[in-house]
């Protein structure tokens, strides 16, 4: 890596690329890409990929997004929160449910205690949320 190229947010995307037997050709094959260059840079985080690219990488590993590029959400999340907060707006819930992308995070095998906090959170929620419906019935 050159002097002045700097990581702009880490990422799980080598990773679930190597999960899933993909080599780098075929992944920059799958997005349209001549060479591996791009793929390498969005990998080792030197670049953020274009919503189009980022959600052919969903398509090709099946993960969420937002699994995939992990740190750039945590920090968009962040901003926004930051935002939210600065006008004041009280009606954002920076802790609400998630979707069902923590089964993806439990297959990469390296769990954050924050992350297992959230997915008990929500199995929690989702079994009292599935409780509430069949009371209704």
């Amino acid at each position: 890596m050159k002097n002045d190229e700097k990581i702009i947010f880490a990422n799980q995307l080598e990773r679930i690329r190597i999960r899933h037997n993909l080599l780098p050709e075929q992944v920059a094959t799958l997005l349209g890409f001549k060479t591996t260059g791009p793929i390498t840079h969005i990998e080792k985080g030197l670049r953020t990929p274009s919503l189009k690219i980022a959600l052919k990488l969903a398509i090709i590993y099946n993960v969420p997004i937002r699994v995939m590029l992990d740190r750039y959400y945590e920090a968009c999340r962040n901003e926004v929160r930051a935002k939210a907060s600065d006008i004041g707006e009280t009606s954002y819930s920076s802790d609400a449910v998630d979707f069902c992308s923590f089964d993806q995070e439990l297959d990469l095998r390296k769990i954050s205690p924050a992350s297992l906090t959230k997915i008990r959170r929500h199995s929690s929620d989702l079994i009292r949320k599935t409780a509430e419906k069949l009371d209704h019935i």
